[in-house]
């Protein structure tokens, strides 16, 4: 397989996954290889903290009790159904905002389309390679192999097309990512 194929099956695996889908805060943007930058995490950390200390020992013990179950529940999820799954809680909470909340968060989504758009091929590729690896490590064993199996299935499916097949291919999947993109999948 000559480097070309290769780059076109990496990029096809990505495809797969789901992990080109732009990023969804600007700071990540702005560090595509670094990961969360320290003042993000200090803020979700602060954030949480706060409510936390303003919680009862009920409240607590309840929320506790609501992550674990929520963490077992996704366990016997599917690929699918996990996608689903985020895709409901995501239109919940933009259902949730108030007129003003919704604004700031299209502009900073806005605003973080900019910056993806203005990053170089190679800051793209990088950013993509670090969410890929991300997705990977947070992946069980059962997850992991079904999405080899699945690379595998696209990759055999890839390298038996034509070259004319794989540009038709590109356009379907390129106009599918972008239908997800603005329907915020």
């Amino acid at each position: 397989m000559n480097i070309k194929q290769l780059m076109t099956v990496s990029f096809m695996g990505l495809l797969a996954t789901g992990s080109y889908a732009l990023p969804v805060m600007a700071d990540e943007v702005e560090n595509p290889s670094g990961g969360q930058t320290m003042e993000r995490v200090e803020g979700r950390h602060m954030e949480w903290r706060e409510r936390r200390e303003n919680m009862s020992p009920e409240g607590r013990e309840k929320h506790k009790a609501e992550h674990e179950a929520l963490r077992e529940k996704m366990k016997n999820m599917t690929p699918e159904e996990k996608q689903s799954f985020w895709k409901q809680r995501r239109e919940e909470k933009l259902a949730n905002m108030t007129p003003e909340e919704r604004k700031a968060f299209e502009d900073r989504r806005a605003e973080m389309r900019k910056k993806f758009e203005s990053m170089t091929p190679e800051e793209k590729r990088a950013f993509r390679k670090q969410r890929r690896e991300e997705k990977l490590a947070n992946m069980t064993p059962e997850e992991r192999k079904a999405f080899e199996e699945r690379r595998a299935e696209m990759r055999k499916k890839f390298e038996s097309m034509t070259p004319e097949e794989r540009d038709a291919f590109r356009k379907k999947r390129h106009m599918k990512w972008k239908e997800d993109r603005e329907e915020g999948v």
